[in-house]
């Protein structure tokens, strides 16, 4: 490993780059291929290095380069942005990934900077934090207050009191007034969000990941784009993931699955965001003791103009109160809510009490429109859909088991679904009642779950993934 040649330690390659206007730490293989062990923490402040350093590489060389027991402690000193690259790295907290975790991989804050993690593995870590309580048990892996960028990046095994992977804070304004966090093609596997501290309340919360804002701070947007998001546990809520208080968030293209949480969202736990969109995604056999088995979304501190389009949710499990598939707690009716959801398929998904595919519970009337959607075989003790406490659904244009009575153009027929593909989708038949069944007035998106076209010759199917038995227009 070195700066340039030579050294044998990080601290003793940083050494190297007084002056520098730029750095770069290049992690050189050991001979035989075996891993390089280093057992370092290491302090960083680009300051103390070069007052004009405005970036600094941590990078593999070749193939991923595998570096075990190296901890980073990333700081501007409250100075100016600068950029930390972690590239090619596989940064392992144990001998072989196993048994036990090492004290957490990156902690990035104190100052602006941005952190971006790019082709990296982080596997065996866990959220220690002795000599600052604050942040003890937060991110099991990666902790920051920057500005966030992690591309086709895996972490596993990974726990923390919150955000078993990645606990990512933009409520304290280090990264900047319109800092953000980017999750693009990363796969969350396998972290636990769980215990407790003496007189912190709200742990066990985001088995995969905690994206925290705060509704004055003004946040960027908070993206998870693609990937895969599997078999992480929370023992409070949002098994996979937690966003809170986000002014915009997106989640599109990912397949979360396999994820379990202790109270409510078995995959998605959204808190007091003020707007969001989930895309194109799949939540397959999520688990949740209480509401909403793939997805929770709690509105009750300010209104929310959220969607949830074109998507699957199959096999999700509720196995207290109602929602399986999705909750609603939308408050006591004095926000205004605009809450879509348009071009879903919720299958097979079961609930302990009602409301196997949706729960809503307060809110206003109609702050939620269900449209172009198909809801079907899935269980509970009362019904499929299951509003109390002044929540209602304007619902048009969808199959649903059993029907529904008072709502518009309602199908009560079987969509004839076939087998769940490994993309996260169930495609009607091809004669069944589904095709050429939906509203146009009501359909906001042009695309599927596949990201194809979804409207063609001026109709369009109910269900997230468009048919395909159609031929599409040459003009």
């Amino acid at each position: 490993m070195s700066a340039d040649t030579g050294c044998k330690t990080v601290s003793g390659a940083l050494a190297k780059l007084a002056g520098a206007l730029q750095g770069r730490v290049r992690f050189v293989p050991n001979p035989d291929g075996s891993v390089l062990a280093l057992n370092e923490s290491v302090r960083v402040n680009p300051a103390a290095i070069s007052p004009n350093l405005t970036s600094l590489d941590f990078e593999g060389t070749g193939n991923t380069t595998t570096v075990q027991g190296a901890a980073f402690d990333l700081t501007t000193g409250g100075g100016s942005n600068v950029a930390f690259t972690f590239s090619n790295l596989a940064l392992r907290g144990t001998a072989g990934g196993g048994g036990g975790q090492a004290a957490r991989a990156i902690v990035a804050t104190g100052g602006a900077g941005v952190l971006r993690l790019l082709d990296c593995q982080l596997q065996g870590f866990q959220a220690t934090d002795t000599a600052r309580p604050a942040l003890d048990g937060l991110g099991g892996a990666v902790y920051t207050t920057f500005v966030l960028i992690v591309e086709r990046t895996t972490i596993e095994g990974c726990q923390a009191r919150n955000g078993g992977a990645i606990y990512a804070d933009l409520s304290s304004g280090d990264g900047g007034a319109s800092a953000g966090a980017s999750l693009t093609d990363v796969i969350l596997r396998r972290n636990t969000a769980k215990g407790s501290a003496p007189g912190v309340a709200g742990s066990g919360r985001g088995g995969g990941v905690f994206f925290r804002s705060a509704a004055a701070q003004q946040s960027g947007l908070l993206a998870l784009d693609g990937g895969r998001v599997e078999a992480n546990e929370a023992s409070a809520d949002g098994g996979g993931v937690v966003i809170e208080a986000a002014d915009n968030f997106r989640v599109s293209g990912c397949v979360l699955r396999n994820n379990t949480a202790g109270t409510s969202g078995g995959a998605l736990s959204v808190v007091d965001a003020a707007a969001g969109q989930v895309r194109q995604s799949a939540f397959l056999a999520n688990r949740a003791a209480d509401d909403g088995g793939a997805v929770v979304i709690t509105a009750a501190a300010r209104g929310a103009v959220l969607q949830i389009h074109d998507s699957t949710l199959d096999g999700n499990t509720a196995s207290g109160g109602g929602g399986a598939a999705a909750a609603l707690v939308l408050g006591d009716g004095t926000l205004d809510h605009d809450i879509s959801l348009y071009s879903l398929t919720a299958y097979a998904n079961s609930a302990g009490a009602a409301g196997s595919s949706l729960s809503v519970t307060g809110g206003k009337l109609n702050d939620v429109a269900l449209a172009n959607s198909i809801l079907w075989a899935n269980t509970s003790s009362v019904a499929e859909i299951s509003e109390s406490v002044g929540g209602s659904v304007d619902a048009s244009s969808c199959i649903v088991h059993g029907g529904w009575a008072g709502a518009t153009a309602i199908i009560s027929a079987d969509p004839q679904l076939g087998q769940l593909t490994d993309g996260g989708w169930r495609l009607p038949a091809f004669d069944g009642p589904a095709i050429d069944a939906g509203s146009m007035t009501a359909e906001r998106d042009t695309v599927d779950q596949r990201n194809r076209p979804r409207v063609v010759i001026d109709v369009i199917d109910i269900v997230s993934r468009w048919s395909g038995m159609r031929s599409c227009p040459t003009s």
